[in-house]
């Protein structure tokens, strides 16, 4: 297959442009395009463990703004990620929510 395109102006796009193939390297960019869209903010660090409240804005069109919050737990040392959407776990690749938080 030929590799698709990716903007070489995003580290993130770059990575998993490496690492997945064509099919879900196509996956992964809309999540990183809902970056855009998502901030997240530390609630709790124990030693090598952090709790993040991931918020995700829709906001088209601007008069029903919705704002969505999951939550994601890492541990650095064992390189642990959960995510509330469990993006992971139904399709394989990593969701925006874990992406913003690392």
């Amino acid at each position: 297959d030929k590799p698709l395109k990716w903007d070489k102006d995003v580290l993130v796009e770059a990575v998993f442009n490496r690492i997945y193939t064509n099919a879900k390297f196509d996956e992964v960019k809309t999540e990183v395009y809902g970056l855009l869209h998502t901030n997240a903010e530390c609630d709790l660090t124990l030693g090598t463990y952090s709790s993040y409240t991931v918020t995700e804005t829709t906001n088209k069109p601007f008069w029903l703004k919705k704002e969505k919050k999951i939550q994601v737990n890492i541990d650095t040392i064992s390189n642990e990620f959960n995510c509330g959407c469990k993006l992971f776990e139904f399709k394989g690749i990593l969701c925006r929510h874990i992406i913003r938080v690392l």
